[in-house]
């Protein structure tokens, strides 16, 4: 049986740092721009909306769920 040692985490450690480094950068540009209001003065839900209904899909429900970074979409019920 061969054991799993340093030769494991030497190609490990790499891609955690990575996955670290690439979230805290998205996180930042989160911070950075998620204050900055629309020039038209409308929400991020009135802007879907608008995009929804000019595409022709007036059936399908906006919902807020909780969260940061989070959005969802459910087909069973739209």
């Amino acid at each position: 049986m061969y054991y799993y040692g340093f030769e494991y985490f030497i190609y490990l450690v790499p891609g955690i740092l990575l996955a670290l480094y690439a979230q805290a950068k998205i996180s930042s540009a989160y911070e950075k721009f998620g204050s900055i209001n629309s020039k038209i003065n409308i929400s991020g839900a009135q802007a879907a909306r608008k995009i929804l209904d000019a595409s022709g899909l007036y059936d399908v429900e906006i919902k807020m769920i909780g969260g940061r970074l989070t959005d969802n979409y459910n087909p069973s019920n739209k």
